[in-house]
This record gives C-alpha cells, structure tokens and sequence, in this order.
C-alpha cells in the first residue's frame, strides 16, 4: 500500500552556464594572495583577451558574478563597455571590499553570453 501525503514534489531544472569559447588571462589584479586588513578596500581587475573567432558584442555579453565570496560593493552583472573582436582585449573592474574575518578568499567572475559561460576570471586574497 503507498500512501502520499501533500503534493508530488516537482523537478525545476535551470540553466547552468557552460564553459566554451576562447579567451586568455593577460592580467589580473591584486596578484594571488595579495594581504589586506579585516574590511579593507581594493579593485579587483581583469585583463581578458578575446581568442575566439567571434566577436563579443557588448549588447549580447555580460560580466558576472559566478561564485565565490561576495567580495563586489555594487551590482553582481554588468554590460560589457564595448565589443570585443577576435583577440582584442578589454579591462574589467570590479570595487570590492575585503571579509570582516581572517582567512582566504576567491571571488569568481564570468564574461557570459545567455546561458554560455565564455571565459571565467578569479581573484584571491588573504585577509589578516
């Protein structure tokens, strides 16, 4: 005998960005386990070259918080300043502010076009 109580649960699946495409790291900024102070202020910053054949137009691509700590002071999504062609590169700056407590953190960022992943940058400090 099967007795349910309630509803039947219901499955939602969403879509999880994919990682494809072509892009290079150029640069990124605080180096790896860069030291700040408990809340301290800081920029994390990208340089993120385009090694796709395509173009990242600026109305189709987002720049995105992907996971990690929340270390970003404002928005978690932005549109991309301009577009990006085949190996062309762009710079991208995030105000970010360092944890209330010791310990080392990343943060994750994405260029992101719908739901495709097109490149992922990350920055990790150490909080004294």
């Amino acid at each position: 005998m099967l007795i349910t109580v309630g509803t039947t649960p219901v499955v939602t699946y969403t879509s999880t960005p994919q990682v494809s495409g072509s892009c290079s790291l150029v640069s990124v900024s605080p180096p790896a386990n860069t030291q700040y102070g408990k809340g301290g202020d800081f920029d994390s910053k990208w340089v993120i070259k385009n090694t796709s054949s395509d173009t990242w137009l600026s109305s189709e691509v987002d720049f995105k918080y992907i996971s990690g700590t929340k270390m970003y002071k404002y928005n978690s999504l932005y549109d991309l300043a301009s577009d990006v062609t085949h190996n062309g590169e762009i710079t991208l700056i995030v105000d970010s502010i360092a944890p209330s407590t010791s310990g080392t953190y990343t943060m994750s960022w994405g260029l992101v076009k719908s739901s495709t992943r097109l490149c992922t940058m990350s920055v990790t400090i150490k909080v004294k």
